[in-house]
């Protein structure tokens, strides 16, 4: 076992997770959740682990620890939080999706491409998946600054999204306003601020109201 700080553990297991080393992402969620004394991350690291193996194709091992990740820990940081409100939601986790995601959020943008490329119809068997399938190759885009193809996802995004109780609308107007703020359309980038507020209910509403307000709150400034 590791003498070394335990949290030390939790980020290489990050690391590797978004880098698509799965088998050492689990060896150090697992170092993390042995040597680590408190309960922060506990939720989450289960919850990762089970999604590498989800990622590995070891579907009988990813049951096993996300049944872990829903009986251990607590939800203290946003992480557990996130882990626990996906975990109950009882939504089948799409392996592919997951890749994109974490391909692009670690800065693997050819490896997201190359998972995107991979991507067919039957993938994305339900409207909730679909969605999402446009706006993880919105935020590739937008994070590689092909912001005219960003723009389009974003906006296929928020169209097939319609009233659902989803982020991936809100945070796609949010993202879409910045894009337009960027390029001096102030009035425009309004719009999508003012729409991104407009949601009622979704998991990160409090965060996404709040940079779409300090956004405003910026442009009225410059006036």
């Amino acid at each position: 076992m590791s003498t070394g700080i335990p949290s030390i553990h939790y980020f290489l297991g990050e690391a590797f997770l978004y880098k698509g080393e799965y088998e050492k992402s689990v060896a150090e969620f697992l170092l993390y959740i042995q040597t680590f004394k408190g309960e922060n991350f506990i939720k989450d690291s289960h919850f990762k682990i089970g999604l590498c193996y989800l990622l590995l194709g070891q579907k009988d091992r990813a049951t096993s620890y996300f049944v872990k990740a829903e009986e251990k820990g607590h939800e203290n940081t946003e992480a557990d939080k996130y882990a626990a409100r996906t975990l109950a939601s009882g939504d089948v986790l799409n392996a592919k999706l997951f890749k994109i995601r974490f391909f692009t959020d670690g800065g693997y943008y050819e490896q997201a491409r190359e998972t995107i490329r991979t991507v067919t119809p039957t993938d994305l068997p339900n409207k909730k998946e679909q969605v999402e399938f446009y706006y993880r190759q919105a935020r590739l885009a937008h994070k590689t600054n092909q912001l005219p193809a960003a723009k389009l996802f974003y906006e296929q995004c928020v169209s097939m999204s319609g009233a659902e109780p989803w982020y991936f609308a809100p945070n796609a107007c949010l993202q879409t306003g910045y894009i337009l703020q960027a390029e001096g359309k102030g009035e425009e980038a309004k719009i999508y601020f003012e729409k991104a507020l407009s949601y009622k209910k979704h998991e990160y509403k409090n965060s996404i109201d709040a940079k779409a307000k300090s956004a405003l709150s910026q442009g009225t400034k410059r006036k």
